[in-house]
């Protein structure tokens, strides 16, 4: 796999994380609107904003650990402009 190739598949997984964030956010604002107007449901729904809540850090670690994996690719095999650096194969595939 081409370095360029590894960094938009990386790419494309954290903005599935966001994706995903962004909809269990949009599940925990639901929730927390319905335990105001529900008092009755109040404990059910606060077990579910917890598992949210633990869905969303869950994703947040992974999501940071990508674009971790994704700045130390670009300062590693990047120049100062953007570029992509020449890296020479490794020696075995060099002989076949």
């Amino acid at each position: 796999m081409k370095i360029g190739e590894a960094q938009e598949l990386y790419r494309e997984q954290i903005r599935a994380y966001q994706k995903e964030k962004s909809n269990i956010s949009k599940q925990l604002q639901s929730l927390r609107k319905r335990m105001e107007i529900r008092p009755e449901e109040k404990e059910q729904c606060a077990q579910e904003a917890a598992t949210l809540e633990l869905t969303l850090q869950a994703l947040d670690e992974k999501q940071d650990e990508y674009q971790d994996y994704l700045s130390r690719l670009t300062e590693t095999y990047c120049d100062d402009d953007g570029h992509w650096l020449e890296v020479p194969a490794p020696a075995e595939q060099q002989r076949h």
